[in-house]
């Protein structure tokens, strides 16, 4: 895996981590918006 690969899976989990425990002001809420555009 790419080192650009392995931040943005990190950057993911972290997030996903972050909403899961209802820390939603510490959110890349830009990372999670382009992630929502990808998928259609």
């Amino acid at each position: 895996m790419s080192n650009l690969a392995t931040v943005y899976e990190q950057d993911f989990c972290q997030n996903t981590k972050l909403l899961r425990e209802g820390r939603v002001a510490e959110i890349d809420t830009e990372n999670i918006a382009e992630e929502l555009d990808a998928h259609g």
